[in-house]
């Protein structure tokens, strides 16, 4: 804390017994409980002076104080995420007092000049919501942007898909690797059919858009309008789930159709990468299949062009199993457990955490990816 108070005990005071010093919280909104005092541990008055650029007096004071939402939110009566939550930002709010009398100007005394308490210059953004898909209602730090992992070992395949389009494709390098280039969320429907997302559309529309199988395939195999068409040689996996319901073959999409990232998502619907007249077809085409030694692998679909890695997006044949365990804990626990709304940032990590990257033998430097997942 920079000051120009002169040197000595109680020269700047944010308490400490003078009736106008304060440090307060304040929640700004309508929905929580205004200034609250804060319960400090350690003295709220600091000694004056500088030495150079250093206060002479460098004490913390830390405290705590406790806000209240008092349940309301911007629409209670709407069905979309923004209706159903409020933001409550906090910050700090003071006004620094002295005990030290000011220097005095020739025979004349002076004061200290009063101001009105000020505002810190950063706050904490606290959100409160009533969205039913996330349980109980409940409050998050909503700056916060978290981390979805997949599990590699589990899921290799899925795994896979995600890390080569972060990797390799190069408009999509990086993206949803890290919280500095996060994806960005797109829910779904209520069960009423009203939509979350603010801009009325449903992701299910975005997947119909990448992984459209309403036309067939010529008799050369080559598919004309690049739509999806299921690989004969996907690799099932019953083991992974078992069950009276058979594996099957889908369609694995990245980025997914729950963000506004996905290509199934137009522009005029806030989409930031939307898909030209061929949809999934201009993404990286591949399929998780097996080969002769019983080994799986995440390969080239050569029905389609081969990829340029000019493309934003990729497009798997995979085991159902497979593609939708690996994101079944992204609903069920990952999405409402961090209580994610309309557009919030996430990121997702396939399996490349430093020290446990199963990906440390791949090189994306050559046209042709060629490696092998390798357990850390």
């Amino acid at each position: 804390m920079k000051n120009t108070f002169t040197g000595g005990e109680r020269s700047v005071l944010f308490g400490a017994g003078h009736p106008d010093a304060m440090l307060d919280s304040m929640c700004y909104s309508s929905a929580c409980d205004g200034s609250q005092n804060i319960d400090f541990y350690g003295s709220l008055d600091w000694d004056g002076g500088m030495t150079g650029d250093i206060p002479n007096d460098t004490h913390i004071a830390t405290g705590t104080t406790t806000h209240k939402w008092n349940g309301n939110v911007n629409n209670a009566s709407g069905t979309k995420d923004k209706d159903l939550s409020v933001d409550m930002p906090t910050y700090l709010v003071f006004n620094v007092e002295s005990d030290i009398d000011p220097p005095s100007f020739g025979n004349q005394k002076r004061e200290w000049m009063d101001y009105p308490p000020a505002r810190a210059n950063w706050q904490i953004d606290v959100r409160c919501d009533k969205v039913s898909s996330n349980g109980t209602p409940g409050c998050v730090l909503s700056e916060y942007v978290p981390e979805y992992t997949i599990f590699a070992a589990r899921y290799p395949a899925a795994a896979a898909h995600i890390w080569l389009i972060q990797n390799k494709s190069k408009p999509s390098k990086g993206l949803g690797a890290s919280w500095e280039k996060p994806l960005n969320y797109h829910p779904g429907p209520y069960s009423n059919g009203d939509p979350r997302a603010a801009s009325g559309w449903d992701k299910e529309d975005s997947r119909k858009v990448m992984c459209a199988k309403t036309q067939s395939k010529r008799t050369d195999g080559w598919v004309p309008k690049k739509l999806f068409l299921n690989h004969p040689k996907t690799s099932m996996h019953p083991e992974v789930q078992g069950g009276p319901y058979p594996d099957m073959i889908s369609c694995d999409e990245f980025p997914f159709a729950a963000t506004y990232q996905s290509p199934g998502l137009p522009a005029g619907k806030d989409g930031q990468m939307p898909a030209g007249k061929n949809g999934g077809g201009e993404c990286v085409q591949a399929v998780a299949a097996r080969v002769d030694d019983g080994s799986d692998h995440l390969l080239d679909d050569t029905r389609y062009d081969p990829p340029t890695w000019d493309e934003t997006c990729g497009r798997s044949s995979m085991s159902a199993y497979v593609n939708s365990g690996a994101m079944s804990g992204f609903g069920n626990t990952f999405a409402p457990g961090f209580r994610l709304l309309d557009t919030d940032a996430y990121w997702v990590n396939p399996g490349n955490t430093p020290g446990m990257d199963w990906f440390g033998s791949c090189d994306t430097t050559k046209p042709e990816v060629i490696c092998t997942m390798s357990k850390p």
